[in-house]
């Protein structure tokens, strides 16, 4: 356990490099620790690695299924890998274990946006801004849609 608490405590100074290190030592001593496997993930993603953040992501869920935060960060770097179909079903998954965080209907949105399905997009953006109306990533990339569809009222609205 001292090697966890260790690893965290670097990983709070930003001292990822030594972090991992850490949490490799953690994982080594207990490989059902997915606390571990969840933040040598997210040191990999932080270093922007994804291959290896996705690896230890899965890994994270292989040992701990019903994990929301591995769902979710795993559908983040599946979308920084530019993956945007693997990364919708990552998020849906995280939807699935906690239908309150509006989090993952915020970057399904995202990447249906960026996939030019704006239809889709507009569902799960929609979806977001009425779980957090303050969510103004959200209520931007939601008025740009309504820009493209010549609904500047409702832009603004969304901006105000």
């Amino acid at each position: 356990m001292a090697h966890f608490k260790i690893g965290n405590l670097l990983y709070n100074k930003e001292k990822i490099e030594e972090a991992i290190k850490h949490f490799l030592e953690t994982f080594k001593i207990n490989e059902k620790n997915y606390y571990a496997t969840y933040n040598m993930a997210k040191c990999y993603m932080d270093l922007k690695k994804y291959e290896n953040a996705l690896e230890w992501f899965n890994q994270s869920i292989n040992i701990e299924r019903h994990y929301y935060y591995s769902w979710l960060s795993k559908g983040r770097v599946l979308y920084e890998m530019k993956k945007y179909e693997e990364a919708i079903e990552s998020f849906k998954k995280s939807i699935q274990l906690n239908r309150t965080k509006s989090s993952g209907y915020f970057y399904i949105g995202q990447c249906y946006y960026l996939m030019k399905n704006d239809e889709e997009a507009k569902k799960f953006l929609d979806e977001c801004i009425s779980m957090d109306g303050e969510h103004f990533r959200a209520r931007f990339l939601r008025a740009k849609i309504y820009e493209k569809e010549k609904q500047k009222k409702e832009a603004i609205k969304l901006l105000k």
